[in-house]
């Protein structure tokens, strides 16, 4: 009986442990990048059109890089797009689209923030990319989602 007491607590705590993975870093500014250069010529000329194309790239340090320069360009023709990035599948390019989109202001975005927060968030990247997300829907989201934020219990102010 013992044995399988013991048994259980060491799979309860192997299935608790945090995974371990090597996470790409992200932006990786490589100038000698011919597509790097262009997305910072881009933004600095605004040209959303333009940009809006790198959010399909195959290398996730283009499309992070796009979705970060609409922090600044703030063009409401990019909302679908960025909302479309929350899915990726890399923590920084969701965290920065989130960033971008509550930097935009727009409230057509706040029902795929809403939609993007995940309720269980014991992973270091998950708890990244809601809290841009929260912070996005502070700034163009509706009293509902102030209500949605006020209600959330997972964050704290040594959480910033």
């Amino acid at each position: 009986m013992k044995e399988i007491i013991w048994f259980l607590i060491l799979c309860f705590c192997i299935g608790c442990a945090p995974i371990d993975r090597d996470a790409e870093v992200l932006p990786s500014i490589d100038f000698d990048d011919l597509d790097v250069r262009r997305i910072i010529n881009l933004q600095d000329r605004r040209l959303t059109d333009s940009l809006i194309i790198y959010f399909q790239s195959a290398d996730a340090n283009h499309r992070y890089l796009a979705a970060r320069s609409f922090a600044s360009i703030q063009d409401k023709k990019a909302v679908p797009g960025l909302l479309n990035l929350l899915e990726d599948s890399n923590p920084q390019i969701r965290a920065i689209s989130a960033y971008s989109l509550g930097q935009i202001g727009d409230e057509s975005a706040e029902n795929g923030l809403t939609q993007a927060f995940q309720k269980i968030d014991s992973i270091q990247d998950v708890m990244l990319v809601n809290q841009e997300i929260l912070e996005a829907l502070g700034k163009c989201g509706s009293d509902e989602s102030l209500k949605f934020i006020a209600a959330t219990r997972n964050y704290g102010p040594e959480d910033i």
